[in-house]
């Protein structure tokens, strides 16, 4: 949780300087309409979704941080001789599994933009044996990867 810390200010901060600019130039009204409205998609677009998408992932490294410091240390390896080298998977079956899993979210994602719950639609509009069977590909994602148990954050207070 952030609590009272710089890395808190500096997350608001951070969020305010890409926001502000928008507002004072009045562009912040321009895109209100879904991205490829027109149903294509161009690349342009896809550029924008990606740098918003890693300004904002470079944003939370600050309010997950410990200390303005560590936040500093992560975005630094980030930024290393790392970041354009190919991630390393245990085994070919998660480097297959995650790719796919990718593609699938992103064609959810592009095909059903214009609603609010992209993934919740398509599981609506779908058979219940498509359903179902998704329902188990997720449970056994969950089984797969699973992680160490953790303490609800909330019962800290």
């Amino acid at each position: 949780w952030h609590g009272a810390n710089w890395t808190f200010i500096i997350w608001g901060a951070l969020n305010a300087l890409y926001f502000i600019p928008l507002l004072l130039a009045n562009k912040n009204r321009r895109y209100l309409n879904n991205i490829g409205d027109d149903g294509r998609f161009s690349f342009n677009e896809g550029l924008r979704i990606a740098g918003t998408f890693a300004l904002v992932s470079l944003t939370w490294v600050f309010f997950r941080s410990d200390s303005v410091g560590h936040a500093c240390s992560i975005i630094g390896e980030i930024f290393s001789q790392t970041l354009l080298t190919v991630p390393v998977f245990h085994n070919r079956f998660d480097a297959l599994l995650v790719s796919l899993l990718t593609i699938f979210m992103l064609i959810i994602e592009w095909k059903s933009r214009k609603s609010p719950f992209a993934l919740d639609n398509f599981l609506i509009t779908s058979s219940r044996v498509k359903r179902y069977s998704f329902y188990l590909v997720i449970l056994g994602i969950i089984l797969l990867f699973r992680g160490q148990q953790q303490d609800f954050i909330y019962f800290q207070f």
